[in-house]
């Protein structure tokens, strides 16, 4: 009788710790799910779709884009750079190399794609005129480690197959204006030329 009692005290005190967990579980979703007559986004048909809300318990901003130094690079940038050119910092790689031959269909299955997905170029110069890209800057810094030393070297393999000049700047002539411009300007041809 004793065995039975205590069977059905485990059996109710374990389905009511379920049933806590559960409702802790349904409370928080209630949380984080929005009322969607609130929040909705309309479609072109003028039909609404209830969407999701991010909380702030997970978001923060940055409250720089770039580092200083890279910011000062970018200042140094603006002055060297001809009229006819433009700059883009922190630039996804497969924004500017494509794979041949990839389906669009689950593309992140493709090795060469994933390869190239999350790597990303430091600094992009382009032409203003059409936006084709003309010079990769990869910024160098005796701190990184082998890994990066390694993805750099790949990176750079990538760009010299597709024919994308690749310019390293090392972060301690970053400032040093007529380094930077010994090194940029020869890449960048007069348009009209």
């Amino acid at each position: 009788m004793r065995v039975v009692l205590y069977a059905v005290i485990i059996a109710l005190t374990s389905a009511g710790i379920i049933l806590l967990i559960n409702g802790w579980r349904i409370r928080r979703r209630a949380i984080d799910v929005v009322d969607a007559t609130n929040f909705a986004v309309p479609t072109h048909t003028g039909a609404s779709i209830p969407i999701r809300v991010a909380r702030n318990r997970y978001y923060v901003a940055n409250t720089m884009l770039l580092h200083p130094v890279e910011h000062q690079f970018t200042m140094l940038l603006n002055d060297i750079l001809p009229r006819e050119y433009r700059y883009t910092v922190r630039v996804a790689m497969n924004r500017l190399v494509k794979v041949k031959q990839l389906r669009h269909t689950h593309a992140w299955r493709n090795t060469h794609w994933s390869r190239i997905a999350q790597k990303s170029i430091d600094v992009v110069v382009m032409r203003a005129s059409d936006t084709k890209p003309v010079l990769v800057v990869l910024f160098e810094d005796n701190r990184y480690s082998g890994s990066t030393v390694v993805r750099d070297a790949f990176v750079a393999s990538v760009l010299r197959e597709v024919k994308l000049p690749v310019v390293y700047v090392a972060i301690s002539t970053m400032h040093i204006r007529e380094a930077i411009q010994q090194q940029i300007l020869p890449f960048l041809v007069p348009v009209g030329e």
